[in-house]
């Protein structure tokens, strides 16, 4: 997981461990799923609307933006955004490692289908 902190043209990004949230974040997805009948689709969507909406507020429309995503579902989430960001800005999507979740390789074919620029 990487905490990004915007400062004005550009993102300082410093790693930390997520693996001590995990459980609490698996009861609170199981929940919305089983409770409240939401699915992984539509969390995501929220998920990447919260980084798209802080992008909107830092960044000026038409500025390039670099999204680099991991393989697995928070890597999905950054290409949901890139997508949401798409086309009021220029995106450029880095994949280093591929798509391998389902919801990854959803996310990218989705991203595929509105000509996103991915490397």
């Amino acid at each position: 997981m990487i905490n990004a902190t915007l400062e004005r043209t550009h993102i300082q990004i410093q790693e930390f461990v997520m693996e001590p949230v995990y459980p609490q974040v698996d009861y609170l997805d199981r929940r919305c799923y089983d409770q409240l009948s939401l699915n992984e689709d539509i969390l995501m969507e929220h998920a990447a609307l919260s980084i798209s909406d802080l992008v909107r507020k830092q960044i000026s429309k038409g500025s390039n933006i670099l999204i680099v995503c991991g393989p697995g579902d928070n890597g999905a989430d950054g290409m949901a955004a890139a997508r949401q960001l798409h086309p009021a800005y220029h995106i450029r999507l880095v994949l280093p490692y591929g798509a391998k979740s389902k919801m990854a390789k959803r996310q990218l074919k989705r991203a595929k289908a509105l000509s996103i620029e991915i490397h």
